[in-house]
């Protein structure tokens, strides 16, 4: 092999097995169980001793020049395309936290992926000797650039991360006193009204708690584990002013932790938290006793490896190394199990399944021999996502859909495992003794409400509703408390756990107006969520953080408000708390996180995804601008409530009490008014009325819309141009006029998809004059199968003409705007000839294309 041949080889060794898994740790380093030199132990050896065996290679076919090259031709190839996917064309696939991937929603990703691949690797293939030498600099310079961006990253981690420090000591995990246990046992994402809908339908599961009573209205603190582990451990809430590791710190270090002050009044206290979510306890030996020193295992070592596989892999590939989480659900063997005792599912469950694990190695090791009280937190897997079992134990050999009715199989399988856990304690007498939780963090917004103790088994909420996620299960059961299981509503948190332990042991410091024997019913009280859509941001801050008020039963929609209070992190990527001038034709994304936030005034709820509901019938948006003093075309994005999408609602658009617009909301779509030039003021207060029709609908139904993007649209200039492709930004400057019917921008135009496309102009109609709409466009002919693409369009829903389009060119539409009866000019296109590649030619793409609009003009 050439000296000067290396940077080539080092260049694909380095970054396959030591850039890509080093960038994917040091980006996400809170979600690893260990530290990055950790690490280094083990990819820096690996990756020398790859460079050597391929370097040995190298000298040995050196003397066959034209295979030495084509090598080196493919590895340069390799390593360059799995830089490009793993940096540049990484798609979104949201966070690996077990839900589904839909691998049908990525095609467009694959054609891109295939597309690359295919075409650089042509490119190499028929022209590696003339960029031969180039790819040598080419290489080295790549290797400069990953240096500092690994360098960058690695100064740049989070201060402390104590978890991956040390590792849970598992040696007395099942030892409990003979005297008294507080035992808490989480069950991940187990909804409190699936427990309620479980034991109404099944009475038989509840015969196991014993002396329990169950809090139905109970709620959480925080939507995410992360967050809701140390809430009810600690009673302290995240409010994004301050780091998450630090906050962790601070929670469990308190006064009100409960692992802490147990600790300090002579429990022995060990906590196993689940082993994919070790951050969300504090390690340290204040705090618990279960801690020894962490070593990195062969599981880890694999696990990162498997996850940079699927980052440099090409879309199509990646669903084969993927497995359905199996990689990421792995579980440490810390606690040897006699396979031959599995009583509860079998091997391969219990290997895969941390439940299932927990209840037989409970079987057979749990002793209540200890002389010291003793605390106990065990994780559980609970009916988190990706669901793995039924009712019967049975283990999934194929993905299962993540909703209520599967979730409830898995959630019976869990009760079952909780009556084993009850029954073993009751058999080493440790159970009489022993206060004991059994709670979980949060609910699935995606499970919806269901209600079936009051009114009737209905729905209160069926499709997704976020307010479900705060619905968490609280079980508890005192010390020598008997009899069948009892139902006590009153307004309960699993952030008081810490003081109904503290009233009940008699400790400091102590609010018995917390504790949950001693809530009244009906007492007043109001609680608050804490609520964020997505996940941490750069790993130790959270996204937007809405606070929620629940006063009343914590299921019922009637009894939530929003405060208005939000907690934004330190580094938001938005506005930083600072309203920025709205511009004219800029566009208001509503939902969570989103720009829209600056300027809500009144009546409207916490963001969701992509939109936000409002929570009373007037809301408003006080918007301080630079707008220009013409009249505006205001563009909205409505839809009807998810849970009663078929009631039709009335939206009235105000401005200084004056009726702009009407509008009736059947169904999600843009919908438009006119706002006069005398109207625009600084700052614009825009008011929107939302009324039920006249239609007898029932009383409790409150009128309310989502609200998607808003755009005020100022008179088009004429003789600019607005290009359909998208931008440097990834943006594309055309979507304000879009109404439908139009396709996901490509580089320099955008396809329509579907048979009509429809757009919206502001046109400027005081001066009497003739005008032309110039589109720049060219024909999907399928192969050369059809002859044209024939174009018909309409000015405000009467046809005006039509094209016969059969190559690339410019196509106009004449009109005068003296027509107009408004500012409001829409466009629409029809194409009869549309038709997908997929039918034609079996490409793989669906979409039905008949016309790529690269720029409109209007001249």
């Amino acid at each position: 092999m050439k000296l000067t041949d290396s940077p080539i080889l080092i260049f694909f060794v380095l970054t396959l097995f030591f850039f890509i898994p080093s960038q994917i740790y040091l980006a996400n380093a809170t979600e690893f169980n260990y530290s990055y030199t950790s690490l280094l132990v083990f990819i820096v050896p690996f990756a020398f001793l790859l460079l050597a065996l391929l370097t040995a290679v190298l000298i040995f076919i050196r003397k066959f020049p034209q295979v030495y090259k084509k090598a080196l031709g493919f590895l340069f190839y390799f390593g360059f395309m799995s830089w490009l996917q793993a940096n540049i064309i990484s798609w979104d696939y949201g966070l690996f936290d077990g839900h589904q991937i839909l691998w049908e929603k990525y095609i467009k990703n694959g054609l891109i992926d295939g597309f690359i691949w295919f075409g650089i690797g042509i490119i190499l293939y028929y022209f590696f000797n003339k960029l031969y030498e180039y790819l040598r600099v080419f290489s080295l310079y790549l290797l400069v650039i990953q240096f500092s961006y690994t360098g960058w990253l690695y100064f740049n981690l989070p201060s402390e991360l104590k978890f991956q420090n040390f590792e849970v000591d598992e040696t007395n995990k099942y030892t409990f006193s003979k005297d008294e246990n507080v035992l808490i046992i989480m069950l991940d994402a187990f909804q409190t009204d699936i427990f309620n809908e479980i034991i109404q339908e099944n009475p038989a599961l509840k015969s196991p708690l014993d002396g329990f009573t169950y809090f139905r209205n109970s709620l959480s603190g925080h939507g995410h584990t992360n967050l809701s582990v140390p809430n009810f451990l600690t009673g302290k809430y995240y409010h994004n002013d301050m780091s998450i590791t630090d906050f962790i710190k601070n929670a469990y270090l308190s006064e009100t932790s409960i692992p802490k002050r147990l600790k300090d009044n002579g429990f022995n206290v060990e906590l196993f938290p689940w082993e994919i979510v070790k951050k969300t306890i504090y390690f340290d030996s204040a705090v618990m006793d279960n801690l020894k020193e962490n070593k990195i295992s062969y599981n880890d070592f694999t696990f990162i490896f498997n996850i940079s596989i699927f980052q440099f892999m090409p879309h199509v590939l990646k669903m084969y190394f993927f497995f359905n989480y199996d990689w990421i659900y792995e579980q440490k063997e810390n606690t040897p199990i006699n396979d031959s005792q599995i009583t509860i599912g079998d091997k391969n469950g219990t290997a895969k399944i941390n439940s299932l694990k927990f209840i037989n190695e409970f079987n057979q090791l749990a002793k209540g021999e200890s002389s010291k009280k003793t605390l106990r937190y065990y994780h559980l897997a609970g009916i988190h996502e990706p669901l793995l079992m039924d009712e019967n134990f049975n283990i999934a050999t194929s993905w299962i859909p993540f909703n209520r009715a599967n979730a409830k199989k898995q959630a019976k399988a869990t009760l079952k495992i909780i009556g084993h856990f009850i029954n073993k304690l009751k058999l080493i007498n440790c159970y009489d003794n022993s206060f004991i939780f059994i709670l979980s963090d949060h609910g699935f917004p995606e499970f919806g409400i269901r209600d079936t103790s009051f009114t009737s088994n209905k729905f209160i909420s069926e499709s997704r509703t976020d307010t479900a996620g705060a619905l968490a299960l609280l079980l508890v059961k005192r010390k020598n408390d008997k009899g069948l299981l009892t139902i006590n509503d009153s307004p309960t948190m699993i952030s008081d756990i810490n003081q109904t332990i503290f009233d009940e042991l008699n400790l400091e410091p102590k609010d018995i107006n917390r504790s949950f024997f001693k809530i009244k019913k009906d007492a007043k009280r109001k609680r608050y969520f804490y609520y964020t859509v997505s996940g941490d941001i750069d790993k130790n801050y959270m996204t937007t953080i809405s606070k929620l008020s629940v006063e009343g039963f914590s299921w019922f929609p009637h009894s939530w408000k929003n405060t208005g209070e939000k907690y934004y992190p330190i580094n938001n990527k938005y506005f930083k708390g600072k309203v920025i001038n709205y511009r004219d034709n800029e566009l208001l994304y509503f939902g969570n996180e989103k720009n829209y936030l600056q300027y809500a005034v009144s009546g409207w709820s916490w963001g969701e995804w992509d939109y936000t509901y409002t929570e009373s019938q007037k809301v408003e948006l006080k918007i301080p601008n630079d707008l220009s003093k013409t009249n505006k075309i205001i563009k909205v994005r409505l839809m009807p409530p998810q849970e009663n999408p078929e009631i039709i609602q009335e939206v009235v658009l105000k401005i200084d009490d004056k009726t702009l617009a009407k509008w009736t909301v059947e169904k999600e779509d843009f919908y438009f008014g006119i706002i006069p030039e005398k109207y625009i003021k600084n700052p614009l207060t825009l008011e929107f009325n939302i009324n039920l029709p006249t239609q007898n609908y029932a009383k409790e139904i409150t009128p309310r819309v989502g609200f998607k993007t808003l755009t005020l649209i100022s008179p088009f200039k004429y003789g600019s141009r607005i290009n359909f492709g998208k931008n440097e930004s990834n943006e594309r400057e055309s979507d304000i006029y879009i109404i439908n019917g139009f396709s996901f921008p490509e580089k320099n135009f955008t396809w329509s998809n579907n048979y009509k496309s429809n757009l919206v102009f502001n046109i400027d109609i005081n001066k009497n004059q003739d005008m032309r709409v110039v589109a720049k466009i060219f024909p999907y002919l399928a192969g050369g199968k059809l002859k044209e693409q024939k174009v018909m369009y309409y000015l405000n829903g009467v046809k005006s003409g039509e094209w016969s389009v059969n190559k690339s060119g410019f196509y106009e539409i004449k009109f005068n705007n003296s027509k107009l009866k408004n500012n409001m000019l829409i466009i629409t296109f029809e194409y009869p000839d549309a038709i997908s590649p997929l039918e034609v030619t079996g490409s793989g793409d669906p979409r039905i294309l008949a016309i790529a609009f690269e720029n409109i003009t209007i001249i």
